[in-house]
Protein backbone atom coordinates (compact mmCIF):
# COMPACT_ATOMS: atom_id res chain seq x y z
CA UNK A 1 0.00 0.00 0.00
CA UNK A 2 1.33 3.42 -0.93
CA UNK A 3 -0.08 6.60 0.67
CA UNK A 4 -1.61 8.92 -1.89
CA UNK A 5 -0.12 11.95 -0.09
CA UNK A 6 3.37 10.59 -0.74
CA UNK A 7 2.50 10.03 -4.38
CA UNK A 8 1.17 13.59 -4.73
CA UNK A 9 4.29 14.95 -3.03
CA UNK A 10 6.48 13.11 -5.55
CA UNK A 11 4.38 14.35 -8.47
CA UNK A 12 4.53 17.93 -7.18
CA UNK A 13 8.31 17.66 -6.86
CA UNK A 14 8.49 16.44 -10.46
CA UNK A 15 6.22 19.24 -11.73
CA UNK A 16 8.19 21.86 -9.79
CA UNK A 17 11.37 20.78 -11.58
CA UNK A 18 9.78 21.09 -15.02
CA UNK A 19 6.94 23.57 -14.81
CA UNK A 20 6.93 27.37 -14.67
CA UNK A 21 10.04 28.29 -12.69
CA UNK A 22 8.65 31.33 -10.87
CA UNK A 23 9.18 32.61 -7.39
CA UNK A 24 5.53 32.83 -6.42
CA UNK A 25 4.05 29.50 -7.49
CA UNK A 26 2.49 27.32 -4.77
CA UNK A 27 2.23 23.53 -4.86
CA UNK A 28 -0.36 22.29 -2.37
CA UNK A 29 -0.98 18.63 -1.66
CA UNK A 30 -4.34 16.91 -1.31
CA UNK A 31 -7.35 19.00 -0.32
CA UNK A 32 -10.43 17.89 1.58
CA UNK A 33 -13.95 19.16 0.93
CA UNK A 34 -15.76 21.03 3.68
CA UNK A 35 -19.31 22.29 3.15
CA UNK A 36 -19.83 25.82 4.46
CA UNK A 37 -22.31 28.64 3.91
CA UNK A 38 -20.30 29.88 0.93
CA UNK A 39 -20.32 26.42 -0.65
CA UNK A 40 -17.91 23.50 -0.68
CA UNK A 41 -14.49 24.77 0.36
CA UNK A 42 -11.15 23.03 -0.30
CA UNK A 43 -9.02 22.67 2.83
CA UNK A 44 -5.57 21.27 3.52
CA UNK A 45 -4.54 19.48 6.69
CA UNK A 46 -1.83 21.54 8.40
CA UNK A 47 -0.62 19.77 11.51
CA UNK A 48 -3.82 18.89 13.35
CA UNK A 49 -6.00 21.64 11.87
CA UNK A 50 -7.65 22.26 8.52
CA UNK A 51 -6.99 25.48 6.62
CA UNK A 52 -8.91 26.86 3.66
CA UNK A 53 -7.10 27.03 0.33
CA UNK A 54 -8.08 30.42 -1.07
CA UNK A 55 -7.42 32.05 -4.46
CA UNK A 56 -4.53 34.52 -4.34
CA UNK A 57 -4.24 36.69 -7.44
CA UNK A 58 -0.78 37.85 -6.32
CA UNK A 59 0.60 34.35 -6.87
CA UNK A 60 1.78 33.31 -10.32
CA UNK A 61 -0.09 30.04 -9.90
CA UNK A 62 -1.58 27.70 -7.27
CA UNK A 63 -1.88 23.94 -7.66
CA UNK A 64 -3.74 21.38 -5.52
CA UNK A 65 -5.21 17.86 -5.72
CA UNK A 66 -8.52 16.11 -4.93
CA UNK A 67 -8.61 12.31 -4.65
CA UNK A 68 -11.28 9.65 -4.11
CA UNK A 69 -9.57 7.62 -1.36
CA UNK A 70 -6.58 7.64 0.98
CA UNK A 71 -4.52 4.79 -0.42
CA UNK A 72 -3.61 3.28 -3.76
CA UNK A 73 -2.58 -0.28 -4.56
CA UNK A 74 0.08 -1.01 -7.13
CA UNK A 75 -1.53 -1.32 -10.54
CA UNK A 76 -4.98 -0.11 -9.37
CA UNK A 77 -6.00 3.26 -10.90
CA UNK A 78 -7.05 5.96 -8.44
CA UNK A 79 -9.49 8.68 -9.55
CA UNK A 80 -7.83 12.06 -9.10
CA UNK A 81 -8.36 15.72 -10.03
CA UNK A 82 -5.59 18.28 -10.37
CA UNK A 83 -6.63 21.93 -9.99
CA UNK A 84 -4.34 24.67 -11.34
CA UNK A 85 -5.07 28.39 -10.85
CA UNK A 86 -2.88 30.53 -13.14
CA UNK A 87 -2.23 34.24 -13.55
CA UNK A 88 -2.00 34.27 -17.36
CA UNK A 89 -0.25 37.65 -17.50
CA UNK A 90 2.56 36.54 -15.19
CA UNK A 91 3.15 33.07 -16.68
CA UNK A 92 2.65 33.96 -20.35
CA UNK A 93 3.17 37.75 -20.61
CA UNK A 94 3.65 37.80 -24.39
CA UNK A 95 0.56 35.75 -25.28
CA UNK A 96 -3.11 36.60 -25.58
CA UNK A 97 -5.55 34.90 -23.20
CA UNK A 98 -6.66 32.21 -25.67
CA UNK A 99 -3.10 31.31 -26.66
CA UNK A 100 -1.97 31.33 -23.02
CA UNK A 101 -4.75 28.93 -21.99
CA UNK A 102 -3.92 26.54 -24.84
CA UNK A 103 -0.22 26.62 -23.98
CA UNK A 104 -0.88 25.96 -20.29
CA UNK A 105 -3.06 22.94 -21.11
CA UNK A 106 -0.46 21.59 -23.52
CA UNK A 107 2.40 21.93 -21.04
CA UNK A 108 0.47 20.39 -18.14
CA UNK A 109 -0.82 17.43 -20.13
CA UNK A 110 2.68 16.74 -21.47
CA UNK A 111 4.08 16.62 -17.94
CA UNK A 112 1.32 14.60 -16.29
CA UNK A 113 2.32 11.33 -17.96
CA UNK A 114 5.58 9.95 -16.66
CA UNK A 115 6.94 6.67 -15.38
CA UNK A 116 6.48 5.47 -11.81
CA UNK A 117 3.33 7.51 -11.11
CA UNK A 118 1.24 7.83 -14.24
CA UNK A 119 -1.67 10.23 -14.67
CA UNK A 120 -3.78 8.56 -17.39
CA UNK A 121 -7.01 9.20 -19.29
CA UNK A 122 -6.62 12.92 -18.80
CA UNK A 123 -9.65 15.09 -19.52
CA UNK A 124 -10.36 18.75 -18.80
CA UNK A 125 -12.88 19.11 -15.96
CA UNK A 126 -15.50 21.84 -15.92
CA UNK A 127 -16.74 22.03 -12.32
CA UNK A 128 -14.79 23.96 -9.69
CA UNK A 129 -15.06 25.01 -6.07
CA UNK A 130 -17.32 28.07 -6.18
CA UNK A 131 -14.86 30.55 -4.68
CA UNK A 132 -12.18 29.56 -7.21
CA UNK A 133 -14.55 29.79 -10.16
CA UNK A 134 -15.71 33.23 -9.02
CA UNK A 135 -12.09 34.40 -8.91
CA UNK A 136 -11.18 33.06 -12.34
CA UNK A 137 -11.66 33.86 -16.00
CA UNK A 138 -13.86 30.79 -16.35
CA UNK A 139 -16.64 33.08 -15.11
CA UNK A 140 -15.38 36.52 -16.18
CA UNK A 141 -13.47 36.66 -19.47
CA UNK A 142 -11.87 40.00 -18.52
CA UNK A 143 -10.08 38.38 -15.58
CA UNK A 144 -6.44 37.42 -16.16
CA UNK A 145 -6.62 34.51 -13.71
CA UNK A 146 -7.76 31.15 -15.02
CA UNK A 147 -8.69 27.84 -13.37
CA UNK A 148 -7.93 24.47 -14.94
CA UNK A 149 -9.02 21.04 -13.72
CA UNK A 150 -7.49 17.83 -15.02
CA UNK A 151 -9.31 14.59 -14.23
CA UNK A 152 -7.51 11.29 -14.56
CA UNK A 153 -6.36 8.08 -12.91
CA UNK A 154 -3.09 7.81 -11.05
CA UNK A 155 -1.54 4.39 -11.52
CA UNK A 156 1.34 3.24 -9.34
CA UNK A 157 3.66 0.96 -11.30
CA UNK A 158 6.01 -1.70 -10.02
CA UNK A 159 9.69 -1.49 -10.92
CA UNK A 160 9.22 -4.09 -13.63
CA UNK A 161 6.41 -2.02 -15.17
CA UNK A 162 8.35 1.24 -15.27
CA UNK A 163 9.31 2.14 -18.78
CA UNK A 164 13.09 2.17 -19.11
CA UNK A 165 13.28 3.05 -22.80
CA UNK A 166 15.05 6.37 -23.24
CA UNK A 167 13.77 8.51 -26.10
CA UNK A 168 16.25 8.92 -28.93
CA UNK A 169 14.98 12.29 -30.11
CA UNK A 170 12.74 15.24 -29.30
CA UNK A 171 11.20 17.91 -31.49
CA UNK A 172 12.40 21.51 -31.41
CA UNK A 173 10.09 23.99 -33.13
CA UNK A 174 12.09 27.07 -34.13
CA UNK A 175 10.85 30.25 -35.80
CA UNK A 176 11.84 33.87 -36.48
CA UNK A 177 9.60 36.90 -36.38
CA UNK A 178 9.62 39.83 -38.80
CA UNK A 179 13.01 41.48 -39.06
CA UNK A 180 15.47 38.64 -38.83
CA UNK A 181 16.32 34.97 -38.99
CA UNK A 182 17.60 32.15 -36.78
CA UNK A 183 20.90 30.44 -37.57
CA UNK A 184 21.34 26.88 -36.35
CA UNK A 185 24.72 25.44 -35.34
CA UNK A 186 25.05 23.66 -38.71
CA UNK A 187 24.59 26.96 -40.56
CA UNK A 188 20.95 26.41 -41.52
CA UNK A 189 19.09 29.73 -41.81
CA UNK A 190 15.54 29.58 -40.43
CA UNK A 191 13.00 32.24 -41.40
CA UNK A 192 9.72 30.33 -41.03
CA UNK A 193 8.54 27.83 -38.44
CA UNK A 194 10.76 24.77 -38.69
CA UNK A 195 10.60 21.50 -36.77
CA UNK A 196 14.00 20.01 -35.94
CA UNK A 197 14.34 16.40 -34.81
CA UNK A 198 17.02 16.74 -32.13
CA UNK A 199 19.07 13.96 -30.56
CA UNK A 200 17.92 13.43 -26.99
CA UNK A 201 19.92 15.36 -24.34
CA UNK A 202 22.22 16.98 -26.90
CA UNK A 203 22.97 20.70 -26.96
CA UNK A 204 21.59 22.83 -29.79
CA UNK A 205 22.76 26.47 -29.95
CA UNK A 206 20.81 29.01 -32.01
CA UNK A 207 21.76 32.56 -33.01
CA UNK A 208 19.25 35.31 -33.83
CA UNK A 209 20.45 37.47 -36.73
CA UNK A 210 18.65 40.79 -37.21
CA UNK A 211 18.02 42.18 -40.68
CA UNK A 212 19.14 45.68 -41.65
CA UNK A 213 17.04 48.22 -39.80
CA UNK A 214 16.13 45.83 -36.96
CA UNK A 215 17.72 44.56 -33.77
CA UNK A 216 17.26 41.35 -31.84
CA UNK A 217 14.78 41.85 -28.98
CA UNK A 218 14.36 38.49 -27.21
CA UNK A 219 13.72 34.78 -27.48
CA UNK A 220 10.47 33.21 -26.35
CA UNK A 221 11.35 29.69 -25.19
CA UNK A 222 8.29 27.68 -24.09
CA UNK A 223 6.58 30.99 -23.21
CA UNK A 224 9.56 32.26 -21.18
CA UNK A 225 11.50 35.30 -22.42
CA UNK A 226 15.31 35.33 -22.66
CA UNK A 227 17.72 37.96 -23.97
CA UNK A 228 20.64 35.54 -24.37
CA UNK A 229 22.04 35.40 -27.89
CA UNK A 230 23.10 32.85 -28.92
CA UNK A 231 20.85 30.63 -26.84
CA UNK A 232 21.36 26.94 -26.10
CA UNK A 233 18.63 24.30 -26.00
CA UNK A 234 19.37 21.12 -24.08
CA UNK A 235 17.12 18.65 -25.88
CA UNK A 236 15.63 16.82 -22.90
CA UNK A 237 12.05 17.87 -23.71
CA UNK A 238 9.93 19.44 -26.44
CA UNK A 239 10.79 23.10 -27.04
CA UNK A 240 9.12 25.93 -28.92
CA UNK A 241 11.68 28.65 -29.62
CA UNK A 242 10.85 31.93 -31.35
CA UNK A 243 13.16 34.88 -32.06
CA UNK A 244 11.63 38.35 -31.85
CA UNK A 245 13.06 41.49 -33.47
CA UNK A 246 12.19 45.19 -33.29
CA UNK A 247 12.35 47.86 -36.00
CA UNK A 248 14.79 50.74 -35.58
CA UNK A 249 14.85 54.21 -37.11
CA UNK A 250 17.31 57.10 -37.36
CA UNK A 251 16.71 60.25 -35.33
CA UNK A 252 18.50 63.51 -36.14
CA UNK A 253 18.32 66.15 -33.38
CA UNK A 254 19.64 69.71 -33.34
CA UNK A 255 18.97 73.10 -31.73
CA UNK A 256 18.73 76.71 -32.92
CA UNK A 257 19.62 78.98 -30.05
CA UNK A 258 20.80 78.46 -26.47
CA UNK A 259 19.45 75.09 -25.35
CA UNK A 260 19.64 71.33 -25.60
CA UNK A 261 17.41 68.58 -26.92
CA UNK A 262 17.12 64.90 -26.04
CA UNK A 263 17.21 62.23 -27.30
CA UNK A 264 20.36 63.13 -29.17
CA UNK A 265 20.92 62.01 -32.75
CA UNK A 266 21.14 58.24 -33.08
CA UNK A 267 19.30 55.01 -33.83
CA UNK A 268 16.33 54.08 -31.64
CA UNK A 269 13.67 51.39 -31.39
CA UNK A 270 10.31 52.00 -33.00
CA UNK A 271 7.77 53.18 -30.44
CA UNK A 272 7.27 56.31 -28.36
CA UNK A 273 10.16 58.67 -27.60
CA UNK A 274 9.98 61.41 -24.99
CA UNK A 275 11.51 64.57 -26.49
CA UNK A 276 12.77 67.15 -24.02
CA UNK A 277 13.98 70.62 -25.07
CA UNK A 278 15.67 72.63 -22.30
CA UNK A 279 16.91 76.24 -22.44
CA UNK A 280 20.50 76.78 -21.27
CA UNK A 281 19.40 79.58 -18.94
CA UNK A 282 15.63 79.66 -18.35
CA UNK A 283 15.91 83.22 -16.96
CA UNK A 284 16.92 84.66 -20.31
CA UNK A 285 15.92 81.99 -22.86
CA UNK A 286 12.78 80.00 -23.47
CA UNK A 287 11.63 77.31 -25.86
CA UNK A 288 9.88 78.73 -28.89
CA UNK A 289 9.00 75.52 -30.74
CA UNK A 290 10.13 72.04 -31.78
CA UNK A 291 9.93 71.26 -35.49
CA UNK A 292 9.33 67.58 -36.26
CA UNK A 293 10.00 66.49 -39.84
CA UNK A 294 8.89 63.06 -41.07
CA UNK A 295 8.95 61.99 -44.69
CA UNK A 296 9.27 65.59 -45.86
CA UNK A 297 6.34 66.88 -43.77
CA UNK A 298 6.91 69.17 -40.78
CA UNK A 299 4.72 69.56 -37.71
CA UNK A 300 5.32 71.81 -34.71
CA UNK A 301 5.20 71.16 -30.97
CA UNK A 302 5.20 74.04 -28.50
CA UNK A 303 5.62 72.15 -25.24
CA UNK A 304 8.35 70.08 -23.66
CA UNK A 305 8.45 67.21 -22.90
CA UNK A 306 6.77 65.98 -26.06
CA UNK A 307 5.75 62.38 -26.81
CA UNK A 308 6.97 61.50 -30.30
CA UNK A 309 5.45 58.60 -32.23
CA UNK A 310 8.68 57.22 -33.65
CA UNK A 311 7.85 55.03 -36.65
CA UNK A 312 10.01 56.49 -39.43
CA UNK A 313 13.28 58.43 -39.82
CA UNK A 314 12.71 61.77 -38.07
CA UNK A 315 14.44 65.18 -37.86
CA UNK A 316 13.98 67.30 -34.73
CA UNK A 317 14.99 70.96 -34.38
CA UNK A 318 14.39 72.84 -31.12
CA UNK A 319 14.23 76.64 -31.45
CA UNK A 320 15.03 78.85 -28.45
CA UNK A 321 14.60 82.61 -28.13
Amino acid sequence: MIGIDLIISDINTYLASKLWLTGTGVYYGRVFENEKEKGIVPEILSGSTYKEVLPDSKKDFQLFWRVKSDMSRVGVPLETSLFVYINLDKIFPTYGNDEARELAVYQLKELLNFTQFRFENTVIGKDFFSMWKDASQNKNDMNKNYMFRFDGDISVLTNSQVETVTPTSVELTVSAGTGGSVIASDGTVITTETIITAAYKNNYPFYAAASTGYRFLQWIRNAVASALNPINLYADTVYNLAAQFIKQWTLTSSVDGAGTITPVSGTYDEGTLTVTATPTDPLITELDRIEITKNGETTIAYTSPYELEFNIGTVLVAFFQ
